[in-house]
């Protein structure tokens, strides 16, 4: 009585298949190696990524709210409606309005400004203001903070995963093309002439 191999082990066995080609084995190999990198790679990136981006914000946030300060400014024209006025995400929304502001040099200047919705020319809202006193946005918070940091590990660690993918598929047809050239020769060398 013979015991069957099983079948995982049959196709990786170095004497066990017949019809194991060496391309086969290097497609294997290299899908193996690319899964491991990708598996490890992608959480790895993502995690140094976040960290960095992390940082580097909060450094900035921290330098714009030392250099910065509020300013008032007055709307020289209606800030839109926003679409949604009861929505939770109306008293967040900002919209670009040109404004009239006194510049630190005791100059009026007219810049545009982001604005919650809904107000009137004429009103008077204070902004943020940037070391050169124009209006700018406003330092990011923590929230902000951990949300562009978030996204962009994200994008990192699918950036790891679409390299791996694009290397499989490149060794993969590559293979493929080696595979059908010697077919081709093979079939040559064999066919009725």
């Amino acid at each position: 009585m013979t015991r069957s191999m099983p079948r995982w082990r049959w196709r990786w066995s170095p004497v066990g298949n017949p019809l194991r080609r060496r391309s086969d084995v290097v497609q294997a190999c290299t899908s193996l190696l690319v899964a491991a990198v990708v598996l490890i790679g992608a959480p790895v990136t993502s995690a140094v990524t976040y960290d960095d981006v992390r940082d580097s914000l909060r450094a900035t946030a921290a330098e714009q709210t030392r250099t910065g300060h509020h300013i008032t400014v007055t709307l020289l024209q209606d800030s839109p409606k926003h679409p949604y006025p009861r929505s939770s995400a109306a008293g967040k929304a900002r919209y670009p309005v040109r404004v009239r502001y006194v510049a630190p040099d005791g100059t009026e200047e007219i810049a545009l400004a982001d604005v919650r919705a809904s107000l009137r020319a004429g009103t008077s809202v204070r902004v943020w203001a940037g070391a050169d006193g124009k209006p700018t946005d406003a330092p990011l918070d923590a929230d902000g903070v951990h949300g562009r940091a978030v996204g962009l590990a994200g994008l990192s660690g699918m950036a790891v995963v679409l390299v791996g993918v694009i290397v499989h598929l490149g060794v993969r047809r590559a293979l493929d093309r080696r595979r059908m050239a010697a077919w081709d020769r093979a079939w040559a060398e064999s066919a009725p002439k």
